[in-house]
């Protein structure tokens, strides 16, 4: 399945230990292959959509969700700096994504890195 390889490339670009945002996160399945295997012990998943979120909510068991957060919120907006931080914003278009960039350049420029992957417009960023 295309869309499981697509995930588990964005899976195998995340180092151990970082503490992750996952904006967009719709079923929230990146972040609960993190929190499952041990891969991060700190994730901040974000949608705009209330409906997506409570998908991975429902998932969430007590001990992933000591791990796991949830927020719905647009891109970086209300979201705390922490070191040791990567996000990934994937799933949806290069605009988009660069949007959410621009909105909180200053954001974005200090975390450890970002995992982009859109699925129109790849070119743009």
């Amino acid at each position: 399945m295309d869309d499981k390889k697509r995930l588990l490339d964005i899976i195998n670009l995340i180092d151990e230990n970082k503490n992750i945002i996952d904006i967009g996160t719709d079923h929230g399945l990146v972040p609960l292959y993190l929190a499952k295997n041990g891969i991060s012990k700190n994730i901040l998943a974000t949608d705009i959509s209330e409906k997506s979120l409570e998908k991975l909510r429902t998932a969430l068991t007590d001990e992933l969700s000591t791990i796991i957060s949830t927020r719905v919120t647009d891109g970086f907006k209300g979201i705390e700096k922490k070191e040791n931080q990567v996000a990934i914003i994937a799933g949806m278009g290069a605009n988009t994504i660069i949007d959410i960039i621009e909105d909180s350049l200053d954001f974005a420029e200090n975390l450890d890195y970002l995992i982009l992957a859109s699925n129109i417009n790849t070119e743009k960023l």
